[in-house]
């Protein structure tokens, strides 16, 4: 072979060498004994588009053996951290942990590290401790600080009915009883478990935190009924550290903190709880409604008939008192009918809150106010539609306005309201009615000049 040939190729298997090795094994901890685990991380580089599969573990005497499987070539060289899961415990003596790479089937590098397994020592979780004058106001104990004799840290603490603890013990909130420190190691060691005793000292009884929610102009509340436990009746109510009653009036008071202090008992300052009001506002179904469906439409979104601005967490009830769904429901007129449809806002807090809309069905054609302008009129508007009586009525024409006429009817044709001519300045009509004197329902108002009429449907609320 040509030697360009042979340092070409030894190029190339070198270069493939260093794109799948293993440039170093952590251990952690770093130093263990026999009733420890140990977990590696290897890290290493491999090409690009290959990939760690699974690690295969193994012991041979004193050789603890890892073999990380990987497949895939190409695409370069990537670095890669593999950890293992922990491993052990191991007889106190002297190892070899032996790590290799195998790719497409072949090893193509090995680490070896030296450690020494140390033998194991039992823990100390220190001797009893307890502390039998606790106030129920105070700051929090650091438990560990009450064990005696010299306790190895690292443990985990219970409470007295087993479940995880921090080490702080809190005054007030925590239960008094027996606390353990309990240190958990594998054999051959022992694990080591300690009791403290904490118990509060003779007090008056405060009961524990509350919370009250009220509505806006609620009836007042007894603060005393939303303290937690068994409060003594013999404590006194402050907000902000001013004097305050037991009695809570939304009209009157303001959300907030408000503090139930009992007297004191030597060595112990007055314990307190609080109870925190919050304030809500009452639910709104929004405004009553009513409108004209023709009998040939589709559905009608009832929401559209509300006034107002109704909470979209609401139910919508039929005339007969039937579910007809949540706040986006509709009525079909051909199959729901005409009638009196009801919109429910509950509150877990506040009484609910209920708006109706009036739903009348007419039969084809169905073109009261849905007319384009005509009768010589370019415009023609009635706001607001609808409206609770008050409502402006807006014309132009292409003639004199002061031919203009209005006429205010039911849908029967009686006419309730006239205006005669003569009103309005040039080409423009501007005129507020004043339609509550009627009841609430759909009207139609006629605007006629000497060229026709045009007609607009209103809905009075």
């Amino acid at each position: 072979m040509p030697r360009t040939q042979t340092a070409i190729l030894s190029a190339l298997l070198v270069t493939a060498a260093h794109a799948q090795t293993i440039t170093s094994v952590q251990f952690n901890p770093n130093s263990f004994s026999e009733c420890e685990l140990v977990e590696l991380t290897v890290h290493g580089t491999l090409p690009g588009n290959a990939t760690i599969n699974s690690f295969v573990p193994g012991q041979v005497g004193n050789t603890i053996t890892v073999e990380l499987v990987a497949t895939g070539s190409g695409g370069g060289t990537a670095n890669f951290n593999q950890g293992i899961p922990p491993l052990g415990p191991f007889p106190a003596g002297n190892y070899v942990f032996q790590v290799s790479l195998n790719l497409n089937g072949n090893v193509t590098a090995t680490n070896n590290t030296n450690k020494t397994v140390t033998p194991g020592v039992d823990p100390d979780a220190g001797e009893y401790g307890e502390n039998t004058q606790v106030c129920l106001v105070g700051s929090p104990i650091n438990m560990f600080t009450l064990l005696g004799g010299a306790p190895d840290s690292g443990g985990d603490w219970f409470d007295p009915f087993g479940n995880p603890h921090p080490a702080n013990f809190v005054p007030g909130v925590d239960q008094e009883g027996f606390y353990t420190y309990s240190i958990e190691v594998l054999p051959p060691c022992n694990s080591a478990a300690q009791n403290v005793l904490m118990l509060y000292a003779t007090s008056n009884d405060p009961g524990t935190n509350g919370f009250a929610q009220v509505c806006v102009g609620g009836d007042p509340v007894d603060l005393f009924q939303y303290l937690g436990g068994t409060p003594d009746a013999n404590g006194t109510w402050t907000r902000a550290g001013n004097p305050h009653s037991n009695i809570f009036d939304p009209s009157v008071d303001p959300a907030g903190v408000y503090t139930y202090t009992v007297p004191a008992i030597a060595p112990c300052p007055a314990p307190f709880a609080t109870v925190t009001v919050t304030i809500q506002q009452p639910p709104s179904a929004g405004s009553d409604g009513a409108v004209t469906v023709c009998s040939t439409d589709t559905s009608y979104a009832l929401a559209d008939g509300l006034g107002g601005n109704p909470a979209q967490t609401g139910t919508w009830y039929d005339p007969q008192g039937f579910t007809m769904g949540n706040y986006s429901a509709s009525m079909i007129p051909s199959v729901n009918g005409p009638g009196v449809y009801t919109y429910v806002v509950t509150s877990a807090i506040c009484p609910s809150d209920t708006a109706s809309l009036t739903i009348v069905v007419i039969d084809p054609p169905c073109n009261i106010g849905i007319e384009e302008p005509g009768a010589g009129l370019t415009r023609f508007e009635l706001v607001p539609n609808p409206t609770d009586g008050l409502v402006t009525l807006e014309a132009e024409s292409r003639g004199r306005s002061q031919d203009l006429r209005v006429q205010v009817s039911d849908l029967s044709g009686k006419v309730l309201l006239t205006l005669g001519p003569g009103r309005g300045d040039g080409h423009q009509l501007r005129e507020q009615l004043d339609l509550r004197h009627l009841p609430s329902g759909v009207y139609a108002v006629h605007l006629s000049t000497a060229d026709g009429s045009v007609t607009r449907r209103l809905v009075l609320r």
